[in-house]
């Protein structure tokens, strides 16, 4: 059985994990619950759907967009393995690098251990966020 966390839940460990702000309009779940998995079988899941083909176009289909086409894709692909509705805690997070200040949006995910980690769609990897202060999710 797949574990289930409530969008209250999902919103705790983004600002527990990831320090995104306690702020109600930093955050915008849909779905009542969320799905989460292992955090192997969550790595898995997403490096088995395909990536986005469109090039960079700045400003137009930017960093903001690879997240929020790859989090669909990610979706579509749960709910074709899983069930339709099963919104898996998979989304896109707005980040502001802590030295440079460069701001960049990437994909988040919630593990069954209510971890939190980062993938970077662009370049289909998992990173490390020691070094971002999220500013906004969106799931």
């Amino acid at each position: 059985m797949i574990k289930k966390l409530s969008k209250k839940k999902v919103r705790s460990i983004l600002e527990d994990k990831l320090g995104l702000p306690v702020d109600l309009g930093r955050f915008w779940p849909l779905a009542p619950d969320y799905y989460v998995l292992e955090k192997e079988d969550f790595k898995k899941f997403i490096l088995s759907v395909p990536s986005v083909e469109q090039g960079f176009i700045p400003v137009l289909f930017d960093c903001d967009a690879y997240a929020k086409v790859f989090s669909g894709r990610v979706k579509e692909a749960a709910a074709k393995k899983y069930s339709a509705g099963a919104a898996l805690a998979f989304g896109d997070i707005t980040v502001r690098h802590k030295k440079s200040g460069e701001v960049h949006t990437l994909n988040f995910f919630i593990t069954e251990d209510e971890d939190a980690f980062y993938y970077e769609p662009q370049g289909s990897i998992f990173v490390n966020g020691e070094n971002y202060k999220p500013i906004r999710a969106g799931i």
